[in-house]
């Protein structure tokens, strides 16, 4: 009985070596054919590597990551006011936000050239109208990612309503790690632009 199990599996290891020897070599063939590129970067390239002058007589099939940036860059939004009374706080761009950790995360998107909305409305499925601290887009997937900064997560108040925000993202399907991308500090432990950075980086690049 052990020499028919090592036989049997002395077969299945050969087959399934050959098979992904076979499956190698169609992978370099493709990488081969796009150089790096995946499909639809591929696609892309055609029209990017031509001539300005016939890019003006040709609709591509799919507009460019540029073009696309653009279109939801100029988008028109309501952000939520911010009462006069609040303190005076800019970003880099000279756009007013509400706190200096928001003024820090604002600045690191705009320093890795990400395009974000601030404060823009969404509906979340099953809870209501809510305004993410900020609304950011992955150009190359053109996919919108939610950045939400808990900011006084050592006020008790503050973190149960925070806490209900995460829960009310996740019953509507958008999740920490996934869609949401969330930062915090206490008064000790205060935000940590580096590891902004690195989560732009994860995500968004």
């Amino acid at each position: 009985m052990e020499l028919r199990r090592y036989l049997c599996q002395k077969e299945y290891d050969r087959k399934v070596l050959q098979a992904a020897r076979q499956e190698l070599l169609y992978l370099e063939k493709l990488e081969t054919i796009y150089q790096g590129a995946g499909p639809r970067e591929a696609c892309d390239t055609i029209y990017e590597n031509m001539q300005k002058e016939r890019k003006a007589l040709i609709t591509p099939v799919r507009c460019t990551d540029e073009e696309y940036r653009k279109q939801w860059e100029n988008a028109a939004y309501k952000k939520k006011e911010i009462g006069k009374d609040a303190p005076e706080l800019f970003t880099n761009k000279g756009e007013q936000v509400r706190s200096k950790s928001e003024i820090l995360i604002a600045n690191a998107l705009e320093k890795h050239d990400i395009p974000y909305r601030y404060e823009a409305p969404l509906m979340l499925k099953g809870y209501g109208l809510i305004h993410p601290d900020f609304t950011v887009l992955n150009v190359k997937l053109r996919k919108e990612f939610y950045l939400e900064h808990l900011g006084l997560m050592d006020d008790e108040e503050y973190r149960e309503n925070a806490l209900r925000r995460v829960l009310a993202y996740e019953r509507a399907g958008i999740f920490p790690g996934e869609q949401l991308i969330l930062t915090h500090e206490t008064g000790k432990c205060p935000l940590d632009v580096r590891i902004v950075e690195k989560l732009i980086t994860h995500y968004l690049t």
